[in-house]
């Protein structure tokens, strides 16, 4: 046999694979076949019409061009009616038409959605549709939705939904001089993050020194927290910059002025304890505000749970002798200075000072100096939390 009817073998072994092919993208049974030839010399693959000269017939030659020429032409016609490509798990997800780019054709990469219009799912109540997201990446959910799981209370171009196979929706990283993630809001009334939590609306991670320690360039209106737990924010930009601290375990919050309130009086018939006198102690608590005359509770958590300090101010009455009052936080009766003092018997004093409480709200108060006795109050003006 010669070369040439080696290579018109080889020929039709593979037009007999492009047939093959052709068998498996077409959808209707009556256009899958092999070549076929027709009365006029007419070749026919998969339905279509490859020739119609009887001439281009006339030997095994022309009859694989033509076989060649149907082929290819079935398996366009094929693939312009299938369904859009959907690549497989191992397979490359080609976006948008940009599919290769060089140092010259530096080219995005996109999604894009060419709809005037939002898009619209299955909203949670039975017929009603509600704008989505336009790019969704989301793993199924475990449990009944309601509405599509593409649903959005807050549309936006791309969204990242975990019902129960990873925690987290997006994730940004970067290993650049960056950010992870930006967000970036530019029309009127527009925020660039909005953050919303059962848990918390946002988390700052407890991490590195105090920004005021450390040696690095900042810049103004950086958060940090670091690794006490101690919040900071920088005031002017630099190396490191200047900070100052918002909160943390050493500090007693943000001040909450308030319409004077009594909170305690040893004279009233409520809580009913009298003048104290060197070396009593005393642990009261100054969470509720009080009836002045009687001392009953008509304001419960005037001073709420989690308050580190008070603003208040201390008076002496019906003073004995002379001595003072150390007023700590509630559980500490040491005497390492003096909150008020009084000198003789008569006198009415009052002093405005700022009072660390305990965490059940109480003060510890001490009396010291010669021996002297006197009935005290505390009314609070504001508290820390």
């Amino acid at each position: 046999m010669s070369s040439h009817d080696d290579r018109i073998h080889e020929l039709e072994s593979k037009v007999t694979e492009l047939t093959a092919l052709v068998d498996t993208l077409s959808t209707p049974a009556a256009q899958a076949g092999t070549p076929t030839v027709t009365a006029t010399g007419t070749v026919m693959v998969c339905g279509m019409v490859a020739a119609a000269d009887p001439a281009q017939t006339s030997s095994r030659r022309g009859m694989l061009k033509l076989a060649g020429a149907a082929t290819a032409g079935a398996v366009a016609a094929a693939a312009a009616r299938a369904l859009p490509a959907a690549a497989a798990d191992t397979d490359p997800l080609l976006a948008s038409r940009i599919v290769e780019t060089t140092s010259t054709t530096r080219l995005p990469t996109g999604l894009v959605y060419t709809n005037a219009l939002a898009p619209q799912v299955a909203g949670a109540l039975l017929g009603s549709l509600a704008n989505a997201n336009l790019f969704i990446a989301r793993d199924t959910p475990s449990a009944l939705v309601l509405g599509d799981p593409g649903l959005s209370s807050f549309p936006a171009a791309v969204a990242g939904y975990s019902y129960r196979t990873v925690a987290n929706g997006v994730y940004g990283y970067t290993a650049m001089a960056g950010s992870g993630v930006v967000g970036l809001g530019t029309g009127t009334g527009s925020t660039g993050v909005y953050a919303q939590g059962t848990r918390a609306n946002i988390e700052l991670k407890a991490i590195g020194t105090a920004p005021g320690a450390r040696t690095d360039p900042h810049v103004l209106g950086e958060l940090v927290c670091d690794a006490d737990g101690n919040l900071w924010g920088c005031t002017v930009a630099g190396t490191p910059g200047t900070w100052r601290k918002i909160t943390g375990a050493a500090t007693a919050g943000a001040f909450h002025a308030l319409s004077p309130g009594r909170v305690f009086d040893s004279r009233a018939a409520q809580p009913a304890q009298g003048p104290i006198a060197r070396p009593q102690t005393r642990t009261i608590s100054v969470a509720d505000k009080r009836d002045p005359t009687t001392g009953a509770v008509t304001l419960a958590n005037f001073v709420p749970a989690g308050a580190t300090a008070v603003a208040a101010n201390v008076t002496v009455v019906s003073i004995a002798g002379s001595g003072f009052l150390t007023l700590n936080p509630g559980g500490n009766a040491a005497v390492e200075s003096s909150t008020i003092n009084w000198s003789a018997a008569g006198q009415i004093l009052a002093n405005g000072v700022i009072l660390t409480l305990n965490t059940t709200r109480q003060l510890t108060v001490v009396a010291g100096g010669a021996g002297g006795s006197t009935e005290f109050l505390v009314d609070v003006t504001g508290y820390f939390l």
